[in-house]
């Protein structure tokens, strides 16, 4: 699949697209995207009960970089 056919289906969620250009997803790779979200995975199953500062950093980085909690 190519560049503009991936940017292309986002068109109609603007602030998503924008997100998405923001944090260099459409730069990635295939490989390189599953990486990033297996890390963020672990991040946020890896908080247990006792800490959750990693699921809380975690939560931030999905959003592209905006705060979700403090």
């Amino acid at each position: 699949m190519c560049v503009k056919d991936e940017r292309e289906k986002w068109r109609k969620y603007p602030r998503i697209l924008e997100a998405l250009e923001k944090k260099g997803y459409f730069d990635m790779t295939p490989e390189e995207r599953l990486q990033k979200a297996r890390e963020i995975t672990r991040k946020l199953v890896g908080s247990g009960p006792g800490s959750h500062k990693g699921g809380i950093d975690a939560l931030n980085e999905i959003r592209g970089g905006g705060v979700a909690y403090k």
